[in-house]
């Protein structure tokens, strides 16, 4: 008989009885810390049981968890109409579906695909069904709010809220957490002034109602799951232990590479949906993004500088290329377009807040403001009172924005998972015929580092078959007339 794959705590981490050296973990360093223990996270059985089959080992599995916790999957008609005054889009509906049926995995949903609906849902019928104990884990206070929001419009369910000064346990079904509060409270802020090897020190010591709370969930939605490499991700993941469903929500699944991709697929379980880009602006569910790419060749910089300086020559501090930011921006505002700047360092933003400031209603913010501060920005924006919102990293994933008819890549770089999100801040549909958002980026040829990266984010844009990209914006910009 082969091993036994079992899980003592029916949660996120199964036991390996035998034969880990079967799927290569004694040879390949790289893989360990996927293998701790003797355990490993539940999202990879079905690799590990493709790798010891592979190697001649058939395996059974004993799955000791809590199955009246189990859901039978709802119909189509009872999923569309589960939540007040919404009907819910077919790929809504079979992102709900295969949940059910496979109890993890992640949908892969694009910004403005409608992703907190669709947990909405699945959340309506996993508190009316089973009385399940859901926590939806997000890492931004903005949409620590506007999730919560949601539910209880969509649901009537008033969730708990774990974040952004509050803490509130098991007075609702439903609780929506920050992953940073969450972490706080679960293993404490250690003093990192105490040498390694000596007896930990607690700023904050951890607090024992954030680990029961933790073992007591039985349905985790992991937003934005393509973080969930990260610590924090996985500290708090791994501490829902009791978990009978867990569902990742993001645009851009494994996209990071083997081992950051496998840590996610360990939390969240593999993809089950996948939702285009171009299938929603088909529908006319999203909006075009219509491309235009500005080469920048000034100033040159030498060949064999460092990254750092590179980025910081080349585009931080590169007059040339921040009035090309400028001037682009501006003719959108002139054309009747609200527009986002979005950077990566916070002197950039500074730079061209200053810049933007003489000219039109701007507002820069970043990390460290307020969140009322952000929020109010935000709100500007909304109603027509600003004209330029520039905006740092915080930003870049799910805030809700559908009047930004505009986005300036200033903040180069290659990370495609963060090309996909930041054009997205844009793509919320219009609500007109011409249903378009206008995308600015460089082509940064000064210094080899920023080429390469250049190249990176170019390839991507033209092998998404929803960006088109254009010479000029000039004909399009008539169309939104």
């Amino acid at each position: 008989m082969g091993p036994k794959l079992f899980s003592p705590g029916g949660g996120q981490t199964y036991r390996l009885s035998a034969f880990a050296e079967t799927f290569g973990l004694h040879r390949d360093a790289r893989n360990i810390s996927l293998y701790k223990r003797g355990k490993f996270p539940t999202g990879l059985i079905p690799l590990v049981h493709e790798a010891l089959t592979r190697w001649g080992k058939p395996v059974t599995y004993v799955d000791k968890r809590d199955h009246s916790k189990k859901i039978d999957v709802p119909s189509d008609e009872e999923i569309e109409t589960c939540l007040s005054g919404i009907t819910l889009r077919d790929y809504q509906v079979a992102g709900i579906k295969d949940l059910f049926t496979r109890s993890r995995g992640v949908v892969k949903a694009p910004t403005g695909s409608g992703k907190t609906l669709l947990a909405a849902g699945a959340i309506k019928i996993a508190v009316e069904k089973r009385q399940l104990r859901i926590l939806f884990l997000t890492h931004l206070i903005e949409l620590l709010n506007q999730t919560a929001d949601v539910i209880q419009e969509t649901t009537g369910i008033s969730p708990d809220i774990i974040g952004d000064g509050h803490k509130t346990f098991n007075l609702s079904p439903v609780s929506v957490g920050t992953v940073q509060t969450l972490h706080r409270g679960l293993c404490g802020l250690k003093d990192k002034s105490v040498p390694r090897g000596k007896p930990i020190k607690y700023i904050v010591p951890p607090d024992p109602e954030f680990k029961r709370f933790l073992e007591g969930v039985d349905f985790l939605i992991v937003d934005e799951a393509h973080r969930g490499d990260a610590r924090m991700f996985q500290e708090v993941c791994d501490a829902c232990r009791n978990t009978y469903y867990r569902m990742g929500l993001t645009a851009t699944p494994l996209m990071k590479g083997d081992i950051p991709d496998a840590k996610l697929v360990g939390i969240t379980g593999p993809l089950i949906a996948n939702i285009t880009i171009q299938d929603l602006i088909d529908r006319g569910l999203l909006a075009q993004p219509v491309v235009k790419l500005i080469r920048v060749k000034e100033p040159s910089l030498p060949k064999r500088m460092k990254w750092q300086a590179a980025y910081t020559k080349g585009i931080v501090r590169n007059n040339y290329r921040n009035n090309l930011i400028v001037e682009e921006t501006l003719a959108l505002v002139k054309a009747g377009l609200q527009v986002l700047v979005l950077v990566t360092q916070l002197d950039h933003g500074d730079i061209l807040w200053k810049q933007f400031a003489r000219h039109c209603r701007c507002a820069y913010i970043n990390g460290k403001d307020e969140s009322e501060v952000r929020q109010a920005a935000i709100e500007g924006v909304k109603k027509g009172k600003i004209q330029v919102l520039i905006s740092s990293t915080i930003l870049d994933e799910g805030v809700d924005m559908p009047s930004i008819g505009a986005v300036i890549l200033a903040g180069g770089q290659k990370s495609p998972i963060r090309v996909y999100q930041r054009i997205g801040r844009g793509m919320r549909p219009k609500g007109d015929e011409q249903n378009m958002v206008f995308v600015v980026d460089f082509l940064d040829l000064t210094q080899r580092h920023l080429a390469m990266h250049t190249l990176e984010r170019y390839k991507l844009i033209k092998s998404e078959p929803g960006f088109k990209i254009v010479e000029d914006f000039e004909p399009w910009l008539k169309r939104v007339a």
